[in-house]
């Protein structure tokens, strides 16, 4: 069993990994941005763990992880933001990276 930390697991693509990833036997731990968004990642996925942290505020990201007992080991980082920005990678700079990594989706499905 794999332990797998997902971000925007709500809607879209990051909810379909969330939901195979459970039926399959993973265990699944979703990254929620606040308290009412965690709570409702709880409801929907039951086979899963919830943290907080926003991913906009990154200078606070590692100390609002630690806080909340994340498990002892990580095998997999998915972040699932579903954003497409057609263009080479050598074209991309880390500007647009963190727009594309702090966002909110455009539509909660």
């Amino acid at each position: 069993m794999g332990v797998h930390l997902i971000t925007r697991a709500g809607s879209g693509i990051g909810a379909t990994v969330a939901g195979l990833l459970a039926e399959h036997g993973e265990e699944p731990w979703l990254l929620a941005r606040n308290e009412e968004r965690a709570e409702a990642l709880g409801t929907r996925f039951l086979r899963s763990r919830t943290v907080m942290a926003d991913l906009a505020e990154p200078s606070v990201l590692v100390t609002a992880l630690e806080k909340q007992g994340l498990p002892d080991r990580l095998d997999f980082l998915r972040h699932v933001a579903g954003v497409l920005e057609p263009g080479t990678a050598a074209g991309f700079d880390a500007a647009a990276c963190q727009e594309i990594l702090v966002t909110p989706p455009r539509s909660s499905r």
